[in-house]
């Protein structure tokens, strides 16, 4: 399993999110490692209302406001992972919340890292094969 990721803080949306994550694989910058600590799935229309604007408060992310905040023991970040039910919508977003009710930091969630490559290639396609 995939525990690394490219956090970004106060992104506002998925474009925003491939724009950075392809610049700091390109930088070859270090990767966040990350532990879940819960998975909330949505409907296709959530999704694509959460993907639209990271910066809106949800209620869902409410009760992880404490638990999706600081490191583990590890030094990995504690987060929630937002998945879509139609794999087909896009690539699986985490969530640090760092003591907010939105998605303060948040990063593409791979279940292979070298997959992020793709969005450096220029691929903007986030289909979850």
């Amino acid at each position: 399993m995939n525990n690394k990721a490219y956090f970004f803080r106060d992104v506002k949306n998925v474009d925003e999110l491939k724009h950075h994550t392809a610049e700091a694989f390109n930088e070859e910058h270090r990767p966040q490692k990350f532990h879940v600590i819960a998975e909330v799935g949505m409907t296709p229309k959530e999704f694509d209302i959460f993907r639209t604007n990271f910066m809106v408060t949800f209620d869902f992310l409410k009760p992880y406001r404490v638990h999706a905040d600081g490191l583990t023991t590890k030094g990995e970040y504690n987060v929630v992972k937002i998945v879509c039910q139609d794999k087909e919508r896009g690539v699986p977003i985490l969530v640090h919340c760092s003591g907010y009710s939105y998605a303060r930091q948040v990063a593409f969630y791979y279940d292979d890292f070298d997959k992020v490559g793709r969005i450096a290639g220029g691929k903007t396609d986030e289909s979850c094969d």
